[in-house]
């Protein structure tokens, strides 16, 4: 990616009593402001990740807090991507490591009503450069480790080798375990069962 993109947060607007406020997000490419848009929930996350796809710079972003959505850069356009789902997945980190080359990425969230947990979630980016998307739990119900900052530190790649044919990945999940007994306490639904 030639450019620097980014994203925060230009203010914060209040919408009434009784209801979130919004955020005025822009979009910059270095120092400078090249577009901006509005965010229904009051806080950005880390939901603003450029990648490249066939040479084309896209961004996912999510201006509605239940749908991930894909930006063209440098115009600002919306492409496409989720429509928005009072009770789905909420995004509140993207990632999409530079050894993916644009055909897959990672996005953590929540879902709407679950708990305040953050699950893992494929993204496949074959079409991405159509504004289509397609989200999938492929890993289960994983849950993230709480003892990461982001998405990105949770992700270790030193296994993954396409051209070897090693896809292969690590991800940091949450399990809990009793000091007391050694047990296992539980994890999200999908793991197997463990005990000491």
């Amino acid at each position: 990616m030639t450019s620097s993109y980014s994203a925060r947060v230009l203010e914060q607007v209040e919408t009434g009593r009784g209801t979130w406020p919004f955020l005025r997000v822009g979009v910059f490419d270095g120092e400078q402001q090249i577009g901006e848009y509005n965010r229904n929930y009051p806080t950005l996350y880390r939901t603003f990740c450029p990648f490249q796809v066939d040479g084309q710079d896209l961004a996912f972003y999510a201006p509605d807090y239940t749908a991930t959505r894909i930006l063209q850069l440098p115009t600002c356009k919306d492409l496409g991507g989720e429509p928005r789902d009072t009770y789905g997945f909420c995004p509140v980190d993207f990632y999409v490591p530079a050894v993916a080359q644009g055909h897959w990425g990672l996005v953590a969230g929540c879902i709407w009503g679950d708990d305040t947990s953050y699950k893992v979630e494929y993204l496949d980016l074959s079409r991405a450069a159509e504004g289509i998307i397609r989200r999938e739990a492929k890993f289960g119900y994983l849950e993230l480790s709480s003892c990461v900052a982001t998405l990105a530190d949770a992700i270790n790649l030193d296994w993954y080798d396409p051209e070897d044919d090693m896809d292969v990945i690590e991800i940091a999940a949450a399990t809990r375990w009793s000091l007391a007994t050694g047990q296992y306490r539980g994890a999200p639904i999908g793991h197997p069962e463990q005990s000491a």
